[in-house]
């Protein structure tokens, strides 16, 4: 890969993933809010299989993979490799001990804000919420959008919440800040649950697996 990755910003910030279709067969890549991409992954046959592999940023997954880092002069970058076969690639970064920092960074999981799936060859794209600020999801919820009047208008049914905006980036991140308050009232406080707040809870918290797991 040949973008040049800047030190230590990356480590704070939460990167954005989209799927793409290349030859019939499906990849992701992990890209900055600039655009860059950060890091890149091998062809999957179908997205089920991506989106599985995708799942294992969230729960610290990669954890006990094989890092294989390239720390020759002027080369700083790492894959991650599973019986041999190379599943992530990074970008270059500046210096020796960022590359190591990062590899650190990334076994904890949750790095990716959220996705965008423009795999569909009639032009469809989705968007789905993988993590909120203190809470990861071991599956994507998926994000209805629409537009109306000029605004974006976001929604995850199955939690009966919803968001608008002129930006989509703010839709996506009030969504996120409602994702913590429903986790608030329904386990924090949880008392005088209504029937649908019960069937909210059961339906959202086996799909939780909380940041310091």
């Amino acid at each position: 890969m040949e973008h040049q990755l800047p030190s230590l910003r990356y480590f704070y910030i939460m990167l954005v993933c989209e799927v793409n279709k290349i030859d019939q067969e499906y990849a992701f890549k992990c890209i900055d809010d600039s655009g860059q991409t950060i890091l890149e992954s091998r062809k999957f046959k179908n997205k089920q299989v991506l989106f599985k592999e995708l799942s294992k940023y969230n729960s610290s997954g990669y954890r006990d993979y094989v890092y294989e880092i390239c720390d020759d002069e002027e080369c700083y970058y790492f894959k991650i490799l599973d019986k041999g076969v190379i599943l992530l690639e990074s970008s270059l970064f500046e210096d020796r001990q960022s590359v190591y920092d990062y590899t650190e960074f990334l076994k904890g999981g949750c790095m990716i804000s959220h996705l965008i799936d423009n795999s569909f060859e009639e032009g469809k794209v989705y968007y789905y919420l993988t993590c909120a600020s203190n809470l990861k999801f071991k599956a994507p919820l998926k994000i209805n959008l629409e537009k109306e009047d000029g605004d974006f208008v976001g929604s995850i049914n199955a939690l009966n919440i919803f968001s608008y905006s002129t930006s989509l980036s703010e839709v996506i991140e009030e969504l996120k800040n409602d994702i913590e308050d429903l986790y608030d009232t329904l386990f924090i406080e949880e008392s005088n649950l209504s029937p649908k707040a019960q069937e909210i809870k059961e339906t959202l918290n086996p799909n939780l697996v909380l940041s310091g797991i």
